[in-house]
Order: C-alpha cells, then sequence, then structure tokens
C-alpha cells in the first residue's frame, strides 16, 4: 500500500548530440569516474562514446538540479551488463534512474520514489519492420501491429514498451502491474516504465548543451 507521505513522481530529459560537436562533448571525460573511464576507452565506435558521455553528463546534471548537490557527491561504478551503481554521498538511498539513447539522442529518467525503465528508439520507416516484428515479437503482437493503421508508429512504441519493460524489471522482482508513460516526438519513440502510478504525469524536457556543461562546471568527479 502506498505511503501517503510518499508522491510517486518522475522526470525525464532528453538531449540532442548532433548539436554537440566533439570538442564541446570533450570535457564530459573529466565527470567520469575511473570504472565510467575504462568503460568509455573500451568503446570503438565514435557515436557509441559520444552517447556514452553525453548519457553520463546528462544523469549527472539531472542528479545535481533535483536534489540540489554538487556533482562531486555523485559517484557511477560500471556493471557488466547491466546499469551503473549510483552512490550520492549524504543521500541514502540514491534516486532510481534509466538512461537511453538511439542515433542522436540521449534520455534520462530519474526517481526519487519508484523504480523506472526507459527506452527511446529512432523512428525509421526505411526498416523491413515487417521482418524484424515476425524475428522478434510473438504471433500476438504480430497480429495486433498488422491491424494498425500507423505501423511504423505502432511499432516502435511496441519496441519501445517492451524495453523500457525489461529495463524495469531486470534483476529484482516487483508488482505484475506496470504503468506506462509514452511521450510524443517526431523523430523517436520514448516510453516510461514505472513500477507505481506517478501522481504527476511527466512531460519530457529538451535540454540545451550549454546549460549542462555550465551547471557541471567542468568537474572531475573523485572517488
Amino acid at each position: 500500500m502506498k505511503n501517503n507521505c510518499i508522491d510517486y513522481l518522475a522526470s525525464v530529459h532528453l538531449v540532442d548530440i548532433d548539436t554537440i560537436t566533439d570538442a564541446q562533448l570533450a570535457p564530459a571525460n573529466g565527470w567520469l569516474g575511473k570504472s565510467e573511464l575504462a568503460r568509455y576507452e573500451s568503446i570503438a565506435r565514435n557515436e557509441r562514446k559520444r552517447q556514452f558521455l553525453a548519457g553520463r553528463a546528462l544523469l549527472r546534471y539531472v542528479l545535481m538540479q533535483y536534489l540540489a548537490i554538487d556533482a562531486r557527491q555523485i559517484k557511477l561504478t560500471e556493471n557488466k551488463r547491466q546499469a551503473p551503481s549510483l552512490k550520492i554521498k549524504g543521500i541514502d538511498p540514491a534516486p532510481f534512474f534509466s538512461i537511453s539513447h538511439s542515433g542522436s539522442w540521449v534520455a534520462c529518467a530519474c526517481s526519487a520514489t519508484v523504480q523506472v525503465g526507459l527506452d527511446i528508439e529512432r523512428i525509421d520507416a526505411r526498416r523491413n519492420l515487417d521482418a524484424i516484428s515476425q524475428h522478434t515479437f510473438p504471433p500476438d503482437d504480430v497480429a495486433w501491429l498488422n491491424k494498425q493503421a500507423n505501423k511504423v508508429s505502432a511499432f516502435y512504441s511496441l519496441w519501445s514498451t517492451k524495453e523500457a519493460r525489461f529495463k524495469l524489471t531486470q534483476g529484482y522482482s516487483i508488482a505484475s502491474i506496470e504503468h506506462r508513460y509514452e511521450f510524443p516526438h517526431l523523430a523517436i519513440s520514448m516510453v516510461l516504465m514505472t513500477e507505481q502510478a506517478l501522481d504527476v504525469t511527466p512531460c519530457c524536457e529538451l535540454l540545451e548543451w550549454e546549460e549542462l556543461s555550465r551547471a557541471l562546471g567542468n568537474r572531475a568527479e573523485t572517488e
């Protein structure tokens, strides 16, 4: 049963890294802890390296604004095949978070009170969605997709929902009922799943990189 003193709230934030040059993004290296830096250096593709840096910077910015803390209080530790572990000096337990990226878009969801799973997918109508659906989805989902007037939109909505649910449930047990929030966007499909219904439906905030960079102040994390 929900404690009446607790508000179930979450925030969602988005940045377009196509608007950020490599030179502008490079200082984000200084915000990474040791395990993050090792992970970053192991990534081969430049696009993926940019997504990684932007995602970690975005999470730090959101936590700073959300909790009114300094970036140096935030420690992220990489975990193999799982989301990184978050510790914040002076705050226990740490907030829940979920980072997602697709193409030039990077997004982050955060909540102090409820577990979250966020997924974004860049919409590409040129892909063979019928073939992907047949290979990926169960028959009931394929049948549902075939009935939709806008199959492209329906496909990406379904895909994002499944990925967000996986992020929400991976590694721990939750109730069988999940709560789903979808955010309209022309270029991407974006779905947030939570383990409790939110008291306020979140909107997605599009951020400018200059704002993140100024707030973080290019300060390196100390471990």
